[in-house]
Formats: C-alpha cells, sequence, structure tokens
C-alpha cells in the first residue's frame, strides 16, 4: 500500500493493537476506494461495449413499434425444414394492427375485419410494403 510508516512489532503486544486497529481501517478504506475505481471502469467498458454493438449492427436494429390500422405481414412458424419447406409460404398475408397490449404482444385484424383470437409477438411481424404495379 506505500505505507512505510506503520510497523507492526511482535514483542509490544499492547501498543501494536492501535497499530493493528489503524492498519486495518486504512486496509478497508483502500479496498472500497479501488471497488469503487473497479465499478466505474468496469461501467464505462459496458456503455463503451454498448456503443459498439449499436454502431456495427446499426443496419440490422430495427425500432418496430407498430400504430394502430398499419399493414404488418406475419411469420408463419409452422414450416419445418424439411424437402418442401421452399414451397411453403414464409409469410402469412397482410393483417392490420389492431392495438398493442402491455406485454408487448400485438392483436390484429385481416383486411376483411375479422380479428384474430392470437397475440403476434413483435418478432413474427414485419412491416407491409405493397409493391408498385405500373
Amino acid at each position: 500500500y506505500h505505507i512505510c510508516h506503520i510497523r507492526i512489532l511482535a514483542y509490544n503486544s499492547q501498543s501494536n493493537g492501535i497499530i493493528k486497529m489503524t492498519h486495518r481501517t486504512i486496509c478497508d478504506g483502500l479496498v472500497k476506494m479501488y471497488l469503487v475505481r473497479i465499478h466505474n471502469k468496469v461501467l464505462v467498458a459496458h456503455y463503451a461495449s454498448i456503443c459498439e454493438f449499436e454502431r456495427k449492427n446499426i443496419n440490422q436494429i430495427h425500432d418496430y413499434d407498430f400504430s394502430s390500422s398499419e399493414l404488418v405481414l406475419v411469420l408463419n412458424k409452422k414450416i419445418k425444414p424439411n424437402v418442401g419447406h421452399k414451397c411453403k409460404p414464409r409469410y402469412f398475408r397482410p393483417m392490420v394492427v389492431v392495438r398493442c397490449l402491455q406485454s408487448r404482444a400485438y392483436i390484429l385484424t385481416e383486411v376483411n375485419s375479422v380479428v384474430s383470437c392470437l397475440k403476434f409477438t413483435i418478432l413474427q411481424l414485419i412491416l407491409y410494403h405493397p409493391q408498385s404495379h405500373k
């Protein structure tokens, strides 16, 4: 600890008690100081890692917050990886968002206003971009 002026002598146990207690207090203070420094360094490294991840994956990160009456496509989760999986549709037809629940699940309707009894997660939905027919 670079504290050279504190010496604990073996032959005088009565006077060593004060020095030992002072030494213990200094050690505890140093440990707390270093723990705070380590915590701050870990926090800075954590935030730097988050910024680096966001910078590297800026094109893959999408914050979809679908509003009401927006058209979305629903992912077909029933596709099994077998021989005929390329022929099956990956997405169902477009559906309209009714509302978002507190659990971040969405209630959807079909285009003809039939409300689906299922709830859909954000991972199952993508924004529908209609193709232009010129």
